[in-house]
């Protein structure tokens, strides 16, 4: 069966494709939302299908979603879609935003990250959805948390800012992007440089199936002189800690802890509680911003695109020197 169906204009379609994990919590979130749409769940997996279902059929119910759909192949749909969530693995993103384009009529585009494996796949979709005026963003969602919002309007006025994130089996190949975007956030700096001197010469797999990650330290610098270092401590129970400074302020992030340490007027250390919203209680604020406004507070894919491009090419030159390989995408998720 083809579903096709035209936009009632007074309820949203919003499109999930990839009900895994990270997909899953894009449901939790949009069932909670308030203004009405119709969902539609896609998956090639039965079992993350199910898991779908199973999620919907568990949530209290909300009068403002009209109706769900549960899909195990993209071809089965036709849609004018509001919002497509991709929230598949990097590896096959190029290929369903095609296909959805294709077979669709979209306004809007909300992609998960890493956006994609090479700096091609990311310059055809950004040709692709520029031709088609589909307006995209990409879900690095720190920049959304309100601390690091009003964090953002102290750094205004900074002079260079360091930020230093380290943390026991990390996962540096899909963490680092969230940090480059922290920083190009606070500073709209370009990434100057990346040094991959400091990461260990072997490539791990990832906790994903199939996928690639490093261990050991990566230096970056801004064309404005700020710093970013991102450590893994490979086979370690480390905490995760996420430090920024500049020569105003001193701030120490412990996530799994919920706790900021931070200096005060007077140079002392004090300690708060650190809100770090979940995707599940972000999606509905974020599908919301997009259908009502047309924008969010999330980067846009081109916007991303300066942060991702340098550690894509960062890590394929990497992994081609330890394996002396010459591919062209890197295995990242």
């Amino acid at each position: 069966m083809v579903i096709n169906l035209k936009n009632n204009k007074n309820i949203f379609n919003v499109v999930i494709v990839g009900s895994g994990n990270i997909g899953s919590r894009h449901l939790q979130g949009l069932l909670l939302i308030d203004i009405p749409i119709n969902i539609y769940v896609i998956d090639n997996d039965s079992i993350a299908l199910k898991k779908s279902k199973t999620i919907f059929k568990n949530t209290k119910t909300n009068k403002n979603i009209k109706s769900i759909y549960y899909f195990d192949n993209i071809n089965k749909l036709n849609l004018q879609i509001d919002l497509a969530i991709v929230a598949t693995n990097s590896d096959i993103r190029r290929k369903i935003i095609e296909k959805l384009v294709s077979s669709n009529i979209i306004k809007y585009f909300l992609i998960e990250k890493i956006a994609f494996q090479s700096e091609k796949d990311f310059i055809k979709i950004i040709n692709l959805l520029k031709k088609n005026k589909i307006k995209t963003w990409v879900n690095l969602a720190k920049r959304t948390f309100p601390f690091f919002k009003k964090l953002k309007k102290k750094i205004k006025n900074r002079n260079k800012i360091i930020m230093n994130a380290s943390s026991g089996n990390f996962d540096i190949g899909c963490n680092t992007i969230h940090y480059l975007d922290l920083l190009y956030y606070f500073t709209k700096s370009k990434i100057k440089d990346i040094d991959m001197s400091l990461i260990d010469k072997k490539i791990y797999k990832s906790k994903r199936k199939g996928y690639i990650d490093f261990s050991g330290t990566i230096k970056i610098n801004s064309y404005n002189g700020d710093q970013l270092n991102i450590t893994n401590y490979y086979n370690s129970s480390k905490d995760h800690i996420l430090e920024i400074s500049s020569n105003k302020f001193y701030y120490m992030f412990l996530p799994f802890h919920n706790k900021i340490y931070f200096t005060n007027k007077k140079n002392k250390l004090t300690e708060e509680f650190f809100y770090q919203p979940i995707q599940s209680e972000l999606t509905n604020l974020i599908t919301k911003d997009i259908l009502l406004k047309g924008r969010c507070d999330l980067p846009s894919l081109e916007e991303s695109f300066l942060t991702h491009k340098p550690m894509l090419n960062s890590f394929i030159k990497h992994v081609n020197l330890i394996n002396k390989t010459k591919v062209t995408k890197c295995k990242i998720t």
